[in-house]
């Protein structure tokens, strides 16, 4: 099965053309970050989330630390399909169905690898287009992310997230490149808003 620390899903029609590599998802925050681990811990972090998602743009050490990726190479599900075949967003599993995005996907079985590797690439991400007509459905799971100690579980350690956000939430979000937001949920933890 499919390790889940933490799941979201999301499906809609969008409510104008956009294409797919303007289109990102990730975190951003409004003031630095503190009390960041180690450079190798950085290092080695950065780089898996890199592997999981080849077209990150990452720049935690800045006055607005931001952590980027092309939406539909970042889900670990993608379905787009009509009003008459949506998935249902109560399943455990969404399927991956790229079929009617056209192009390298059509006639194609559907692989989340293949995917990730096309649309990561923001050159070839340019090439598809979310349009009105479609129902698009993003399933968001990973495992890194404990939710209930907000703490990111790299296997070999764990590293606490309050105490470098500085009362900062995480965030769900997505977004066009040009800053609309299409959904931006907070994640909040007690550990936030801890006095000391």
């Amino acid at each position: 099965g499919r390790n889940r620390r933490f799941q979201a899903v999301v499906q809609g029609k969008f409510k104008k053309g956009l294409l797919v590599s303007d289109v990102i998802t990730g975190h951003e925050f409004d003031r630095p970050l503190k009390r960041l681990p180690r450079s190798w811990i950085m290092n080695a972090g950065t780089s898996l989330i890199r592997r999981l998602s080849p077209g990150v743009q990452i720049n935690l050490i800045q006055d607005r630390p931001q952590a980027m990726s092309i939406l539909a190479a970042t889900a670990q599900a993608v379905n787009v399909s009509t009003s008459e075949t949506e998935p249902a967003i109560t399943d455990n599993i969404i399927e991956e169905n790229c079929e009617q995005f056209g192009g390298d996907f059509v006639n194609r079985t559907p692989s989340l690898s293949r995917r990730k590797k096309l649309l990561s690439i923001p050159e070839n991400a340019s090439k598809y287009k979310f349009d009105t007509e479609k129902v698009y459905t993003f399933d968001f799971y990973q495992h890194l992310l404990a939710v209930d100690s907000y703490s990111l579980d790299l296997g070999f350690t764990k590293i606490s997230l309050a105490p470098s956000l500085d009362g900062q939430p995480i965030q769900f979000l997505a977004k066009t490149t040009d800053q609309g937001y299409l959904w931006s949920f907070q994640i909040w933890h007690t550990d936030l808003v801890k006095t000391d």
